[in-house]
């Protein structure tokens, strides 16, 4: 899997133990950061948007793929939004 990926679930996971609405606040600012990572680090400037796309895909299932991991298949939390 992408570091980059990893990074942001393991960013993601040390939110554990807060309030629900400080985690989704804190993630949606997580992926927006490694989203610009994303096209930042791509250098074809026509492929950015798809990268930060990608980047939120990739992102997203990781997370999903943990939660089954550790048996919160609970996927509600991952809607689509901002």
């Amino acid at each position: 899997m992408d570091e980059r990926v990893e990074a942001f679930l393991a960013d993601v996971l040390a939110l554990e133990g807060e309030e629900a609405s400080a985690i989704r606040e804190a993630a949606r600012v997580a992926l927006a950061d490694y989203e610009r990572v994303f096209r930042a680090q791509e250098v074809n400037k026509r492929m950015k948007e798809r990268a930060a796309h990608a980047c939120r895909a990739l992102c997203r299932a990781r997370v999903a793929e943990e939660m089954v991991a550790q048996g919160n298949d609970d996927r509600r939390a991952l809607k689509a939004g901002p």
